[in-house]
């Protein structure tokens, strides 16, 4: 195996006790934006690339990642429903871009989109890896990744902090077009979320080497 990498078992994944009574609220977006941020561009993207309408769900354990998704993701979408529990904010769901939202991000796509973006999705075909699947588990040494800083990832390693990594200890990201080799070190995904990820693990499917998941821990 590569020496950035090394074969685990399947790791445990963080839980966290939700229970209780569960409350769906749906909120008007009426306010429109033109500015896409960095954080928008890597969790939108993926609706205008794969032509779908994908569900994105957001936890918003404080009021630092509740002000971010509330301001710079929610003026975005059509569809927006609060989540509860025992009366308690816990997550927002968006879903559907608006059609003005969708053509900016098209146009940003062709041109000066975040490069997170097009390294994490290669494959423009939603793509799924066939079942049945082998798959195994790699843990990436980030002291053999050349780390690499990009403009925009504070705000995106802010957010993920106070949001994912706070609420559920990780992310997963579902990378398109991503095969097991060497050179997938020099992913700029891999080189600049090294730089703040505690660990990366990537979920890898055996029978045709696609990398069919991305574990992102902080």
């Amino acid at each position: 195996m590569y020496e950035w990498l090394k074969e685990i078992e399947e790791p445990e994944y963080p839980y966290k006790d939700e229970s209780g009574e569960l409350r769906l609220k749906r909120i008007q977006s009426n306010t429109s934006l033109d500015k896409m941020s960095p954080i928008f561009q890597l969790f939108a993207s993926v609706n205008v690339i794969f032509q779908q309408d994908f569900l994105a769900s957001f936890p918003v354990p404080n009021r630092h990642a509740l002000k971010i998704v509330q301001n710079e993701i929610v003026p975005h979408f059509l569809e927006v429903k609060e989540i509860y529990t025992d009366k308690e904010l816990i997550e927002i769901n968006v879903r559907f871009l608006k059609k003005e939202s969708r053509k900016r991000l098209s146009d940003l796509l062709s041109a000066d989109i975040h490069p997170i973006v097009p390294d994490l999705y290669r494959d423009v075909e939603f793509n799924i890896s066939p079942y049945p699947r082998k798959v195994k588990y790699y843990l990436v040494n980030q002291d053999k990744i050349q780390q690499k800083v990009l403009d925009g990832m504070e705000d995106i390693s802010g957010f993920l902090r106070s949001s994912f990594f706070e609420s559920k200890g990780l992310l997963t990201f579902m990378p398109s077009g991503w095969l097991l080799e060497d050179s997938l070190r020099e992913s700029v995904t891999l080189q600049s979320m090294s730089t703040f990820a505690k660990k990366i693990i990537l979920m890898v499917n055996e029978n045709d080497n696609r990398v069919i998941g991305l574990n992102v821990y902080g």
